[in-house]
């Protein structure tokens, strides 16, 4: 969706933890580096409070695509930024369903990711 009218504007970045999966492709690494980094060219990683790696489906990658996103936080300077891999969530088993737009924390140092509010409001 980058380069198309659906694709969020930066300022919609801003503060929030940015999930990234590669669903069920099994996306070759170096495209998945590419991605990653037109995601820094487009200076997402400069506004964002953090990101969670999925876990790919069956495993496969996995290690590969942790290095790639380690690689581009480093040539981005971003190795500061709160980045949690291998989370169970989207298109791997077992995974966890995330709620979106809501209040969230995010820390590396614990390894955790906590949702902070309610999701669903009677």
């Amino acid at each position: 969706m980058r380069g198309t009218p659906y694709f969020p504007n930066l300022d919609q970045f801003k503060g929030k933890i940015l999930f990234l999966e590669t669903s069920e492709v099994q996306v070759d690494p170096m495209s998945f580096e590419e991605t990653l980094r037109a995601f820094g060219l487009m200076k997402i990683y400069d506004v964002v409070a953090g990101i969670v790696l999925g876990r790919p489906q069956n495993g496969v990658h996995q290690e590969a695509y942790h290095d790639k996103l380690h690689l581009i936080m480093k040539e981005f300077h971003q190795e500061a930024r709160p980045v949690i891999g291998n989370a169970s969530f989207g298109h791997n088993e077992p995974k966890c369903t995330l709620p979106y737009g809501v209040q969230a924390t995010l820390s590396a140092d614990a390894l955790s990711l906590s949702i902070d509010e309610d999701a669903v409001v009677d």
